[in-house]
């Protein structure tokens, strides 16, 4: 509903009446919740799966990633692929979830086709282990910016031209909600001391490793 009020709200952009849904949709993605809230609110809408832009193969992925600047294997026939989705589906409005595969040049195209694209980005650009060159020039491209990090607010000002705004994290009462009633079993099987749901980040592994080794029960959740 923020992102709605926000949109409709600028003096540039009108309510739209067809969106493209860039991201991943599986129940642990983000992606998932703006697909389920655009079809609720009865938004005609159509999905792309951005892990198109990867290789089946993650050896190829892995060599992208360190030698082509933080890029995918797949990412220029990506870019194919999501101009393709374009022309069929005829969206008014472009929103991507994450860290966009899509290039400035994509963005420029589909700028000069009169559509509104939309980023949330849901990680920090200016993470050394994220950041690369191309994704900060598709910054630059979008025209709405939404970040859950207030820390991030006048960093994307200063590097965008687009309109940027802060958006919580928030959660779907489908899938987010307190069991009331669980069997002994259940609580064996999913009890812990902390638990940790999110990507296994290779940041992150030292502080999971840490905590296992004083003895603490983990359980682990996420891509």
């Amino acid at each position: 509903l923020e992102f709605r009020r926000v949109l409709f709200r600028s003096k540039t952009l009108k309510p739209f009446s067809s969106l493209l849904i860039v991201g991943q949709f599986d129940p642990e993605h983000t992606g998932f919740h703006f697909f389920r809230a655009a079809k609720e609110l009865n938004f005609p809408h159509s999905i792309l799966d951005d892990r198109g832009a990867k290789s089946r193969f993650s050896p190829f992925n892995r060599l992208a990633w360190n030698f082509r600047d933080k890029s995918y294997w797949n990412q220029k026939v990506f870019q194919k692929i999501l101009l393709s989705d374009v022309e069929s589906f005829r969206p008014s409005h472009l929103l991507v979830i994450g860290s966009s595969a899509i290039f400035s040049d994509t963005l420029i195209q589909l700028n000069q086709r009169n559509i509104v694209t939309t980023l949330f980005v849901t990680d920090d650009p200016w993470n050394v282990s994220l950041s690369s060159r191309w994704f900060f020039d598709s910054l630059k491209h979008f025209h709405l910016i939404a970040t859950p990090r207030k820390s991030n607010l006048a960093q994307l000002r200063q590097h965008c031209n687009s309109s940027v705004f802060y958006l919580p994290f928030g959660y779907n009462p489908e899938v987010h909600f307190e069991e009331k009633t669980i069997t002994q079993d259940e609580k064996e099987k999913y009890g812990c001391d902390i638990m940790f749901f999110g990507g296994a980040d290779s940041d992150r592994y030292p502080y999971i490793k840490k905590l296992i080794s004083e003895g603490f029960k983990i359980k682990l959740y996420g891509g």
